[in-house]
């Protein structure tokens, strides 16, 4: 069942604020075919995360409500902040009312959060994760970002070097995860490591890498 949360909007955040998300803008660009909702996406040692892509579920009510439901949601777009609540509101008294508590973070398409903020959303999930939360992230299309994160996720919580998060999220999740060359350069340096001049791994089929 839905919980909705009335009242002071103590453990709702939401990091910045960039408009209403929606499609990419970036040329070449097309809707992939898959579809990502709520997908189980395995952490190690019993752990799991669910991911999830704006557009396969978020706009159909029966597809939102189905059980079961996330216990909290990290979210990479602020069309989810649109369809959960549509109220932004901190340390006050409020009518808001939201389908679970969750954390946006304002992340670009294509890109990554500003000022370094990725660390703190895995932290964010990481914890969650193990105090036993059904997590579920999610951006758009449920690939840039969203295959980012569950890359750091698996550097963090697995010891996985960036080369291995990357390819395993491709072959377990979607091989159409992590979309861009600035993506791919942020997952080697939450990784510790330098990015490549030439890397081994590229971005997503159909993504140029001269901007991003």
């Amino acid at each position: 069942m839905s919980k909705k949360n009335k009242g002071k909007s103590k453990g709702f955040h939401m990091l910045g604020f960039s408009g209403w998300g929606g499609e990419s803008k970036v040329e070449g660009y097309s809707a992939k075919a898959c579809k990502h909702w709520r997908q189980k996406v395995s952490l190690g040692k019993n752990l799991v995360v669910y991911a999830s892509g704006f557009r396969h579920g978020a706009d159909d009510d029966d597809a939102l409500k189905a059980n079961p439901q996330p216990t909290v949601g990290v979210y990479f777009d602020s069309s989810w902040w649109r369809r959960l609540t549509g109220f932004v509101a901190v340390d006050m008294e409020t009518p808001v009312v939201w389908k679970w508590p969750f954390l946006i973070s304002d992340w670009p398409d294509m890109g990554m959060p500003y000022g370094g903020d990725e660390t703190t959303i895995i932290d964010v999930v990481e914890g969650l994760i193990k105090e036993g939360h059904r997590v579920e992230i999610g951006c758009i299309g449920g690939h840039g970002r969203t295959g980012t994160a569950l890359s750091m996720l698996r550097i963090r919580m697995q010891g996985m070097k960036a080369l291995e998060a990357i390819e395993s999220v491709r072959v377990d999740y979607c091989e159409d995860a992590v979309e861009s060359s600035k993506q791919i350069d942020a997952v080697y340096k939450f990784a510790g490591e330098e990015p490549p001049e030439h890397p081994k791994i590229t971005p997503a089929k159909g993504y140029g890498s001269s901007y991003y």
